[in-house]
């Protein structure tokens, strides 16, 4: 993990850990498109942004299981995580830029996409 390792003038804060976290790119059956969710204005980090359904894993959880129940928890799709292909993963640090001795990093997460292909008609296009 390249954010853990000791560099000059940048420090983690108090919560030094990195978070995993779980992500579903829920695809149609045909494979050309891809069913995103729009995170909340509201939100600290990217708001109003289009992203794949996904967060956190909880403890004991493992992240296929999570992705699945993200995927449920914020698009009401079901798929099966014993299904999932794992396709990528994306090391995030927030703030994304630190400009100065003694910036602190906020938070550091892990983020482990899966695919999954569910059928066209559980999925509708949102313009």
């Amino acid at each position: 993990c390249p954010m853990a390792l000791d560099t000059p003038g940048i420090h983690f804060g108090p919560k030094k850990r990195v978070k995993l976290a779980a992500c579903c790119m829920i695809l149609n059956e045909s494979k050309d498109s891809v069913f995103l969710v729009r995170r909340s204005a509201s939100a600290s980090i990217f708001p109003t942004c289009w992203v794949c359904p996904g967060g956190h894993v909880d403890p004991g959880e493992l992240c296929p299981e999570a992705a699945a129940r993200e995927a449920l928890e914020e698009s009401g799709l079901t798929v099966d995580s014993a299904t999932l292909e794992p396709v990528a993963m994306w090391e995030s640090g927030f703030p994304t830029q630190l400009k100065g001795r003694g910036d602190q990093l906020r938070s550091h997460h892990a983020v482990v996409f899966y695919s999954a292909t569910v059928a066209a008609a559980a999925t509708r296009r949102v313009v």
